[in-house]
């Protein structure tokens, strides 16, 4: 009998410890849940090594160019559907460099291809060299939605997502 309840004893002491386990992980993803702007940097670096390293080829198509002389391309694997939702990622050449020092910019961006036609960066990287090389300027986080103007560059790239 004394085996017996030692090995009673032993069982019970697992089960607190596997309690007190799954106690802690749920507390520690509770306490996950509010990002700092430290981590929304840290997350929108590891997004785009993320991207890099799942499709390190893009295969970038030039959608356009702007009067300014900026050029915008999609890559067009990276395109995803989800219902009217498109999700890309766009690069833009800078054909000046902006006034810290960017030559162009990596987005990610959400488009939703209804009436009306929207979208909005989820995230930017702005790196000092152009098709996103070199060291990287600043990020951008999640930004609100925007309407493209008829006739601008971003309603060419819109028509261009839309129609895939």
């Amino acid at each position: 009998m004394d085996g017996q309840e030692s090995k009673y004893r032993d069982y019970s002491f697992g089960k607190t410890r596997f309690f007190f386990f799954v106690v802690i992980l749920i507390l520690l993803l509770i306490g996950m849940q509010g990002t700092s702007l430290a981590d929304s940097r840290d997350a929108s670096t590891k997004l785009n090594e993320d991207r890099n390293s799942f499709n390190p080829e893009p295969k970038w198509f030039e959608v356009g160019r702007h009067v300014n002389g900026d050029t915008y391309f999609i890559d067009l694997i990276s395109l995803k559907k989800n219902g009217d939702d498109i999700y890309s990622w766009e690069l833009t050449n800078y054909s000046v460099p902006s006034k810290v020092g960017s030559r162009s910019a990596l987005l990610y961006f959400e488009s939703k291809c209804n009436t009306p036609k929207k979208r909005r960066i989820l995230s930017a990287t702005f790196y000092k060299g152009l098709m996103g090389a070199g060291e990287i300027n600043s990020l951008v986080q999640e930004q609100g939605w925007e309407y493209p103007v008829p006739g601008s560059i971003n309603d060419m790239v819109m028509a261009f997502i839309c129609s895939k």
